[in-house]
């Protein structure tokens, strides 16, 4: 700032106290403080359009500046600001559309302007299917409070609830998210007390309170979200133990126990969060062992012998982490073999390498690391 008030018209300057500013504001974005990181990426912008008024044909300012809007179209798209996102995601691309152009075999220059699509068609996306889900919710509601002691126009609605949460969480409207999830709930509780033993709307139920559970934990409400995904634990287990074969009860079980392992472990407790861990592994194994036999569910299991070889990892478990690891490099071996030309395989092939190189340097084995 300093340098940049002694000579204003030095550009160099003044580009490194954009720059300088762009980086502020990232960290204040990733601490959660989002209106510091608005004005410190609006007072970024603010120099790199000054920048380009200057000189229309540096590539580099105008670069600058694209880059500029993007951020603060994230920002706003976060902040539920759905068209003033879309406005600058539009001055973005106007920009990479021209500097794409006019050169043509710039590979950075061409991924803008991807990303400047991508970034502008999900916006609009989100808008268009926000309004035609608010609609679909009206006509619900109408069906429902023309017929009140019909259950399906009752689940309807409650789903519509909960696909409209989903939307304003997804554009960044959490108090909104949060109101439609509990009208959501409301209607699941009332159908499921109606019909106990009715496994749909029990599902329907836990998955109410999972998605309160994710608002909660989002909004940093960290005992009501976890009482939350409790409630839909104690459903998901009981619909899972009624019914043994059915994958997506399992499958819902499963991300409980992930959930309530990722907390134990955020709160340091290890071994509660390894037990978890070891619940939903047991169910993963289960899964991958059904016939026919599916890949996804086999890249999953690797996926998680991965995750618990961490774990045991961090916990001092040298041996135990380095029988994990191995345990996910056969999988990840005959996932690649099998699909030679599938790069996310080929990928985790590479990852659980490096997993099981680094535990036998780790454990002296210099030969078998190597």
């Amino acid at each position: 700032e300093r340098l940049s008030r002694s000579a204003p018209e030095n550009a160099e300057f003044a580009r490194d106290l954009s720059v300088s500013y762009n980086k502020l504001g990232e960290m204040q974005q990733a601490l959660g403080n989002s209106q510091a990181a608005m004005a410190l990426y609006q007072q970024s912008l603010e120099i790199r359009e000054r920048l380009s008024r200057s000189a229309p044909e540096n590539a580099e300012f105008a670069r600058d500046l694209s880059v500029s809007y993007n951020k603060l179209g994230n920002m706003q798209q976060a902040m539920g600001n759905s068209q003033a996102a879309l406005a600058l995601y539009q001055q973005a691309l106007e920009i990479a559309e021209h500097l794409s152009r006019s050169d043509p075999e710039n590979a950075e220059f061409a991924r803008d302007l991807s990303v400047s699509y991508k970034l502008l068609r999900y916006a609009e996306r989100l808008t268009t299917l926000k309004a035609e889900l608010a609609r679909c919710r009206m006509i619900r509601e109408r069906l429902a409070a023309g017929a009140p002691k019909n259950a399906l126009f009752a689940r309807d609605l409650s789903l519509s609830y909960r696909n409209l949460g989903d939307m304003e969480q997804a554009l960044g409207n959490t108090q909104s998210a949060l109101a439609c999830y509990q009208q959501g709930l409301v209607i699941a509780e009332r159908l499921a007390a109606g019909a106990p033993e009715n496994a749909k709307l029990a599902r329907d139920l836990s998955n109410c309170y999972r998605s309160l559970g994710d608002m909660e934990k989002a909004l940093g409400n960290t005992q009501s979200a976890e009482a939350r995904y409790q409630q839909g634990l104690v459903i998901a287990e009981r619909l899972a133990a009624g019914a043994p074969e059915n994958v997506q009860f399992a499958r819902d079980l499963r991300f409980s126990y992930d959930y309530l392992g990722h907390k134990e472990r955020a709160l340091g407790d290890s071994q509660a969060a390894l037990a978890r861990y070891q619940q939903s592994l047991a169910i993963t194994e289960r899964l991958a062992s059904r016939p026919p036999q599916d890949d996804q569910d086999a890249s999953n299991l690797s996926t998680r012998y991965r995750k618990l070889g961490d774990m045991e990892q961090a916990l001092g478990n040298g041996q135990a982490a380095l029988a994990r690891y191995q345990q996910g490099l056969l999988i990840a071996e005959r996932l690649a073999a099998g699909a030679p030309e599938n790069a996310k395989f080929a990928r985790d092939l590479s990852i659980s390498y490096e997993k099981l190189g680094d535990m036998e340097q780790a454990l002296g084995n210099s030969q078998a690391a190597l």
